[in-house]
């Protein structure tokens, strides 16, 4: 299943979104995949079972939000290399990009199972393909009410782990995601 191409086709909004650098530049990953609604466990554990190598340690603090990540003292570059990388690599880049598209499939087909209105985090520089751009021109109206709806009962850490990721993708958002934060705890959002 390829990525698509046009704000036409692009069935959330996928933040980062675009082509990955070479394995140093993905030491770490850290993804929220924020859904339109609550998630059922019997789809929650179809979602984990479908997930390509080497995304894994997932965690639902929220039957609409789901985090994952590499497991306690893993190297997300290193599971890459080994998940993806073939003999006749003659680049990284080429492994890093077959795991970049499995996980695109990956998301477009829980986007299937149980519709997703955004995935925030991710690694490395920010990237502005046409996906990664049409996203930040339609967070505020698309990802942001969202948000307050999930994290309304969610507890601080989460809410500044979920919020601090949105922090310059687009300076549009930046005064909105700190009302919204001070409207949840009280408090100024920390700067990254």
């Amino acid at each position: 299943m390829a990525a698509p191409k046009t704000p036409r086709e692009f069935p959330f909004v996928f933040f980062r979104h675009g082509p990955w650098g070479y394995p140093d530049e993905i030491e770490s990953i850290h993804v929220s995949l924020v859904f339109a609604a609550d998630v059922p466990v019997d789809v929650r554990d179809a979602i984990e079972a479908s997930a390509p190598e080497p995304i894994g340690s997932f965690r639902w603090p929220l039957s609409g939000l789901m985090t994952f990540g590499p497991g306690e003292g893993e190297r997300f570059d290193a599971l890459v290399g080994a998940a993806y990388r073939a003999n006749d690599d003659v680049t990284s880049r080429a492994y890093v990009q077959r795991c970049a598209d499995a996980l695109d499939a990956w998301l477009l087909a829980t986007h299937a199972r149980a519709p997703l209105t955004c995935v925030l985090g991710w690694f490395g520089e920010l990237r502005t393909d046409p996906w990664a751009a049409w996203s930040a021109s339609v967070a505020a109206d698309r990802v942001l009410p969202r948000l307050v709806t999930v994290l309304a009962d969610a507890e601080r850490g989460l809410v500044t782990r979920t919020l601090t990721s949105l922090q310059g993708i687009d300076p549009r958002l930046d005064d909105e995601v700190r009302q919204i934060y001070r409207r949840l705890t009280g408090e100024a959002l920390p700067e990254l």
